[in-house]
């Protein structure tokens, strides 16, 4: 059996792929960031109690154990992040964890503690009801999406679509939604410069015509701005629930809340108005700086009544840590308007 130590410096961003598939449990006093981590892997156990994870133990539950650094004899240590000018500060990350990586690991490199709290996970539409819904995708002019998860249901439902002589006209909303089109062997013929639905409408109204037939895979809880828009230009829009953000229960959840009120955080990063609504849900409003990647979910978390909120210059993970740095620097940043 192995087994590692883990102190509050562990550095967090491989821990999931590090134990990815493996039958794993982990001590009730092994650090908070560390069981965040891990605590979501369907293979992780995390008995709530010492009693418990020693009977766990005892009837052989595990081929990895983690636990508290300096508690276990012959324990390997688990790798410390990099000092860096965020050393000392702590963030709460509440993506999905198929999404963070890059995020944890861009704000670990420059020191930063980053506490996984996934408040929010996807789930794509069945591909039999999708291709049902869209009929032939042949016919459209566009196909435009406005996230990753649009791109990921609508490849799963046509797998076809990369080897076809003549595919629709693709649009993105942003460099990761055209990364992904292109990793798939799509070219994508328009990327928004701002990365929102109005700037994606911005890029397609000097492209289409009326009677431009166009699919929309969107989220279930989606604004409908593109839709309502392309139609007003006589554009045909066939708009289909792609996929649906549902809220996520945390294991953990009171222990982060606790860790909040103790001043344990200093800001909350936010990426999707679902994601703050699910977050007031289970923990409340946060008492520390909120940061939003663009201002749909800065408007959301000040309709819930956040006090501090800021906005990313660019709608993408990598501005929302660029956000955080000038935050949490001291820098003079913009704070979003209550008004709004």
């Amino acid at each position: 059996m192995e087994v590692y130590e883990a102190s509050w410096d562990a550095a967090l961003a491989d821990l999931p792929r590090r134990f990815w598939g493996r039958r794993l449990l982990v001590h009730p006093e092994t650090p908070l960031p560390v069981r965040l981590s891990l605590a979501l892997l369907p293979w992780a156990r995390l008995p709530p109690t010492a009693h418990t994870f020693s009977a766990a133990l005892a009837r052989g539950e595990a081929e990895v154990l983690v636990v508290p650094a300096s508690t276990w004899e012959g324990a390997r240590p688990l790798p410390l992040r990099p000092p860096g000018e965020l050393s000392g500060r702590s963030v709460l990350l509440t993506r999905p964890l198929e999404k963070d990586e890059a995020v944890v690991a861009a704000l670990e490199a420059e020191g930063c503690e980053v506490l996984r709290f996934p408040v929010v996970t996807t789930v794509l539409a069945e591909p039999a009801r999708l291709r049902q819904e869209v009929g032939e995708i042949s016919r459209f002019d566009f196909v435009v999406f406005t996230s990753e998860r649009g791109v990921a249901a609508l490849l799963r439902a046509f797998p076809e679509l990369p080897g076809m002589a003549a595919p629709p006209c693709l649009a993105a909303v942003g460099p990761a939604t055209a990364a992904h089109l292109a990793r798939a062997g799509l070219s994508v013929a328009l990327v928004a410069a701002e990365h929102r639905a109005e700037g994606l409408f911005a890029a397609l109204s000097g492209k289409v015509r009326p009677g431009s037939r166009i699919l929309l895979p969107r989220a279930k809880e989606g604004r409908d701005f593109l839709e309502r828009e392309l139609r007003a230009l006589g554009c045909e829009v066939v708009a289909v629930t792609a996929y649906e953000t549902v809220r996520l229960a945390h294991p953990l959840a009171g222990e982060v809340a606790e860790h909040l009120r103790r001043g344990g955080v200093d800001a909350v990063l936010f990426f999707s108005p679902s994601a703050a609504a699910s977050f007031a849900e289970r923990i409340g409003v946060p008492p520390v700086p909120a940061i939003a990647i663009g201002p749909e979910t800065a408007k959301a978390l000040l309709r819930l009544g956040a006090s501090r909120v800021f906005t990313a210059k660019r709608y993408t993970g990598e501005g929302v840590v660029a956000e955080v740095r000038a935050v949490l620097r001291g820098e003079d940043r913009e704070e979003e308007d209550h008004g709004v």
